[in-house]
């Protein structure tokens, strides 16, 4: 008997990724499933003396007959018999043709008429496998016409009318089977041609009407728990899911059950359910499809390197399913999870095989891209990032992304010339776009062109108020522009958002400190001490309050902090001020002491010479004291101060030498 499949559906379900996964370019999206219905199932052969209605006998008029007659149509009724059983051991050994010929003397010899009606409805059937379906019905309407209460008849009719797309005589005809003879087989057709339309209540009930019948039960239970699935019931579905998983000895049944499975636990977002259905899918057939969808599953939860295994065992095996799964979609996972482990080369190389398949996808390109970046190969990455944009019709969500890298890359390149044309591009597409402003803005910063830097990163700020990284460099470039009441406006607000910003607390206690606001910025500098800081910061901080606390006169608090620096860190200014603060209070020696402890050092600066000028001209040593500062002008030949100092003491010189 030939094997039917119309009715075996295929349902593509998409598993979609629920992790981080939020990936731009790889959403994951998990390829589709495979869902058969059933594996093909035999029909039945239905012998004349097995048909599930009551004939009508045509045997019955045989007494009106003369004798001699009857005996002759009794003989032609033996040969007729004979003849449709040679008929039917030709059509099941497969030897079409001569089937054909031997059912069609069946139907030129006298006898009875169910050999008739089943001769027409197999030579229907040897039409329908040589798919002359239009001929095919017109026997099976022939066989209809000499018995009507074959139920076979009109479900084989009803195949064959679904062939040629006549689908409601084709569910008219099974409704005529079923009042006829309810078999499991013509409810399992009827309920897949309702569930193939969406009628999923009355597939539902043609399945449950089937089952218990010890026919197809396997079938009936997948096919529900699809029903179930489509009309949104999942947990139905499961159960009946896992009732396949119980009683098919199947391998293949079991495979595509525990698919299904993971297809609902997906749905539910119970990553590690779906990954154990699909680990026993597996176990029952290791399949491309089910190695690539397992890997997907676990490198949505970050199990990047049993995901590679698995993706790399698929690579092999043959695919049989490339309307649902690629060699190209196999190398493009192996790409990502290539990335994901941090082997770019392997990953560069996977991605270019991938876009042997897919050589329209912008995304495979900028990966690739992206991979040589991280290799550090800026060439080859803008080579590719320049492949998409020459593309006839580049997507503009790639635009964007390319655009922005490029400018990002020249940034790294310390050629923000080179950065700022690309920012542009990025807001011609997207005039709202905060980081390409802020970007912009930085290229404009880098180039000391700090007005420009204002206005771009005005505009990021405008677009993201609760940006602290934006109002930061917004501060930064206004500080740097000489517009320091705005810029300590910005730094508040930074402070407002995160009040553990060191950058920012120190940079407002400067501003603080050079206003003479004294108490403020000494609160922020010990605020900035508090934090991790490097050695240079520290000391930096801790020179500031010391001279805070100099201002304030505050001698003993400032020596503790210069000293503190001196015994830590060694800087110069330390040194210099510590001497200024013994200076102040007319404590020569130990300021003398001081300024010699540095150079012996060997951290002559030119405050440090300064420093020793104070001392020997307050000390009346003024042939010293000259040539103190002029060792400091020629240390800092650009220095103002050191200039004027020596400018000062050689008029004092003249001016001695003439009294």
């Amino acid at each position: 008997m030939r094997r039917r499949s119309w009715f075996l559906l295929v349902l593509a379900v998409v598993i979609f990724s629920v992790a981080g996964l939020a990936y731009y370019l790889f959403p994951i999206v998990l390829t589709e499933i495979d869902w058969l219905v059933s594996e093909e199932t035999e029909r039945p052969e239905v012998a004349p003396e097995d048909v599930a209605v009551e004939l009508p006998s045509d045997l019955d008029l045989d007494y009106q007959l003369p004798e001699d007659l009857r005996e002759r149509l009794e003989v032609s009724r033996r040969q007729q018999q004979a003849y449709f059983e040679q008929a039917r051991a030709a059509h099941e050994a497969g030897r079409l043709a001569e089937a054909e010929r031997i059912y069609q003397r069946v139907l030129g010899t006298s006898g009875l008429d169910r050999f008739a009606a089943l001769a027409y409805r197999y030579l229907g059937d040897i039409q329908t496998a040589r798919e002359q379906f239009e001929r095919a019905i017109q026997l099976y309407d022939y066989s209809l016409d000499v018995i009507d209460t074959f139920p076979e008849t009109y479900y084989r009719r009803a195949l064959t009318l679904e062939e040629i797309g006549q689908s409601q005589p084709a569910l008219e005809d099974l409704n005529l089977a079923i009042q006829l003879a309810p078999e499991p087989l013509f409810l399992f057709a009827r309920g897949n041609w309702y569930l193939g339309r969406g009628s999923f209540s009355e597939a539902i009930e043609d399945y449950t009407r089937g089952l218990g019948k010890d026919q197809f039960t396997t079938e009936f239970y997948f096919n529900r728990a699809m029903a179930y699935y489509r009309q949104g019931r999942r947990e139905s579905a499961l159960d009946d899911f896992s009732r396949v998983v119980e009683i098919s000895g199947d391998s293949s049944v079991n495979y595509q059950a525990h698919k299904a499975r993971a297809q609902i636990f997906l749905d539910q977002d119970n990553l590690s359910a779906a990954e154990n259905e699909l680990r026993q899918a597996r176990q029952q057939q290791m399949t491309p499809l089910v190695l690539y969808n397992l890997s997907l599953v676990l490198s949505a939860q970050n199990n990047y390197q049993e995901a590679l295994d698995n993706i790399e065992q698929a690579l092999p095996l043959e695919i049989t399913r490339p309307d649902i799964l690629s060699s190209g979609q196999i190398y493009m996972q192996l790409g990502y999870l290539y990335e994901q482990t941090g082997r770019y080369a392997k990953a560069v190389d996977a991605y270019l095989e991938a876009n042997n398949y897919f050589p329209e996808e912008h995304k495979i390109l900028f990966a690739v891209g992206r991979l040589y970046e991280q290799l550090d190969n800026h060439s080859m990455a803008l080579n590719y990032y320049r492949q998409i944009l020459e593309d006839e019709d580049p997507e503009e969500f790639y635009q964007q992304l390319i655009y922005r890298r490029v400018g990002e890359i020249w940034l790294e390149r310390e050629q923000p010339d080179r950065a700022r044309p690309a920012f542009r591009n990025v807001l011609e597409l997207n005039p709202t776009e905060d980081e390409a402003h802020y970007n912009l803005g930085v290229a404009y910063f880098r180039e000391n062109i700090f007005d420009r830097a204002i206005t771009a990163f005005s505009d990021a700020v405008r677009l993201f108020p609760e940006s602290e990284i934006y109002r930061y460099d917004l501060a930064r470039a206004l500080f740097l522009h000489g517009e320091r009441a705005q810029a300590r406006e910005q730094f508040q607000t930074v402070l407002s958002y995160h009040e553990n910003h060191i950058d920012a607390q120190k940079m407002l206690s400067f501003i603080e400190y050079n206003w003479g606001m004294m108490d403020s910025a000494a609160r922020g500098f010990k605020l900035s001490l508090e934090a991790s800081l490097d050695e240079q910061e520290t000391a930096w901080m801790l020179l500031q309050l010391g001279n805070i606390a100099m201002y304030k006169n505050d001698f003993t608090e400032a020596m503790a902090y210069y000293q503190e620096v001196i015994e830590t860190y060694q800087l110069p200014e330390a040194y210099y001020n510590l001497g200024l603060c013994f200076l102040v209070q007319e404590k020569w020696d130990r300021a003398l002491s001081v300024f010699e402890l540095a150079l012996e050092k060997g951290l002559e600066t030119d405050k440090i010479r300064q420093g020793l000028g104070y001392l020997f001209f307050n000390r009346g040593l003024y042939q010293t004291a000259q040539g103190q500062f002029e060792r400091a002008a020629e240390l800092a030949p650009a220095d103002l101060r050191a200039q004027y100092n020596l400018y000062r003491i050689n008029r004092w010189m003249e001016e001695l030498n003439d009294d």
